[in-house]
């Protein structure tokens, strides 16, 4: 009896340890700010980079508590591609495989930032500076995005060149054409010419 006593005694403070730990882990982690990932492997890079620096990379938190906030970020139908794996602290690692597997595809992220240029909205007039600043930011994101990963700018150039053409107002248009004069169009120019007269216009609104 007196055996099973101590046995019980230990048993209890094992389990009390246990929750005074959790506790502490769970009082001590931060307030974290997580973007959502919704499913477009263009966001993919921009959550990993915020989630990595907030979340994964913490040392002093679990993996099973990584895992909890890595399902807080994403949304339904992302959830749903590691909805079979329980919440603990060997599938949080085994979730993450799954998800870059899925989202950080290189061809899928060129074909998507590719995909995002044809999709641009067109401005029809040189007043909508804000409109111009969307685009201008959208343009030159994606431009940076295919260049990390490895992707020459001559190898698509061309393309986007006639797209930003025929999305631009007439007007800069004819800005570019007398800064480029007679010399072919490229896109790391007319991104140039762009940013100069996007940031005249804005100097002037």
């Amino acid at each position: 009896t007196s055996h099973a006593a101590i046995n019980s005694d230990s048993d209890t403070v094992i389990s009390a340890t246990s929750s005074a730990t959790s506790f502490q882990v769970q009082a001590n982690l931060p307030k974290i700010e997580i973007p959502k990932l919704y499913g477009k492997p263009i966001e993919w890079q921009s959550f990993w980079d915020q989630f990595s620096a907030a979340v994964d990379s913490k040392t002093n938190i679990p993996d099973v508590v990584k895992f909890s906030y890595l399902k807080s970020a994403l949304s339904k139908e992302v959830l749903e591609s590691i909805a079979g794996l329980n919440l603990t602290n060997e599938n949080y690692n085994i979730a993450l495989t799954i998800l870059k597997e899925r989202y950080a595809n290189k061809q899928i992220l060129i074909s998507s930032y590719m995909e995002s240029f044809v999709k641009l909205q067109p401005i029809k007039s040189m007043k909508d500076v804000s409109g111009l600043r969307r685009m201008y930011d959208q343009v030159e994101g994606n431009f940076r995005n295919l260049t990390s990963l490895d992707v020459p700018s001559n190898s698509y150039g061309k393309l986007l060149v006639h797209l930003l053409i025929e999305k631009i107002p007439h007007a800069l248009r004819l800005v570019i054409s007398r800064e480029f004069d007679d010399q072919v169009w490229d896109l790391d120019n007319m991104l140039i010419y762009f940013r100069k007269e996007l940031f005249a216009k804005e100097r002037c609104a």
